[in-house]
């Protein structure tokens, strides 16, 4: 089926992505991308962006990314995949405490996505024109056999510059034993004040490099000065999932007894001493008219884990 007959038909999603906790006046019935490795589902309306992701495993299809079926994350919503953006003013009076700039917020609700383009593998959402609206945003979604490419595109519709963090809030399935290897130099801790964080480099216990288990309990951490690419692992299946993007940070999001988990790429503050004179390396400042562009690539991997790595 092409993305056009898809489109036509609004293809219903199975059960397994309808989480109780979703309240809606009418099932969902996303675009479907499809090809013999991986099919995804993407949303428009008021939340905008990708339901799932499955890869064919045998004759079945195996869920990589899904909605949690328990609780709703603070940044991921509702969808298994969606942008994020944080937003500030770039004037020189401007004052950011760590605990703000890392304040990050999914892109929608009170503007809708709507689709601007279909293509046979791919589809492009666009927030819908609004005159007062600060910026303007689309996210284009492709797949191409194994992969998946998401581009955002964010342009400054307002009169004065303004600081723009573009990222991607990922729901990811989670069983019994899932790996993460997601290398990262610091992270950011709360502090006793609550309108403030401290940096430091990355404890051992957090340290991602060459993947570990995920732990059981309830954490959500911030990590900065990240390599660029996170892969995980379902060992019971012997299939990865490499995530790859072009920006600075990610936040990770556990919780405790839930079946997924988040894994979110944004760009973020650069090491604790050079955070005012690195501001721009962590969200550019945007003249009027101007964009910015970020990329990221999911990419299925079948195999098995290995020794120090993947």
């Amino acid at each position: 089926m092409t993305l056009t007959q898809a489109w036509a038909a609004r293809r219903a999603l199975p059960a397994a992505y309808m989480p109780a906790y979703v309240e809606r006046a009418a099932p969902v019935r996303p675009l479907l991308l499809s090809n013999r490795y991986c099919r995804v589902g993407v949303q428009d309306g008021p939340d905008g962006g990708m339901v799932f992701l499955d890869w064919r495993q045998g004759k079945q299809w195996l869920p990589l990314m899904r909605p949690s079926a328990q609780a709703i994350d603070a940044l991921s919503g509702s969808l298994a995949c969606r942008p994020l953006l944080k937003t500030g003013s770039a004037t020189p009076r401007a004052r950011y405490s760590s605990q703000q700039r890392y304040d990050a917020a999914g892109v929608g609700s009170k503007r809708c996505w709507h689709v601007q383009q279909t293509s046979r593998d791919g589809v492009t959402l666009g927030l819908e024109q609004d005159g007062a609206a600060a910026y303007h945003m689309s996210q284009t979604i492709e797949l191409s056999e194994a992969s998946v490419r998401v581009t955002l595109i964010l342009s400054n519709e307002s009169g004065h510059p303004q600081t723009f963090g573009l990222g991607l809030a990922c729901s990811l399935a989670r069983e019994s034993q899932t790996w993460l290897a997601a290398a990262a130099d610091g992270i950011f801790c709360p502090g006793a004040d609550a309108g403030a964080a401290r940096w430091l480099p990355t404890p051992a216990a957090w340290s991602l490099g060459i993947g570990y288990p995920l732990p059981a309990a309830t954490h959500q951490h911030t990590f900065t000065d990240w390599s660029g690419s996170a892969r995980v692992h379902w060992p019971a299946h012997r299939v990865g999932l490499a995530l790859a993007g072009d920006v600075s940070g990610y936040v990770l999001s556990l919780r405790a007894d839930d079946d997924s988990f988040g894994f979110h790429p944004i760009e973020c503050e650069p090491r604790g001493g050079a955070r005012d004179r690195r501001r721009d390396a962590a969200a550019p400042v945007l003249l009027p008219g101007a964009s910015v562009q970020r990329e990221f690539l999911l990419r299925v991997e079948p195999g098995s884990w290995r020794p120090g790595g993947f």
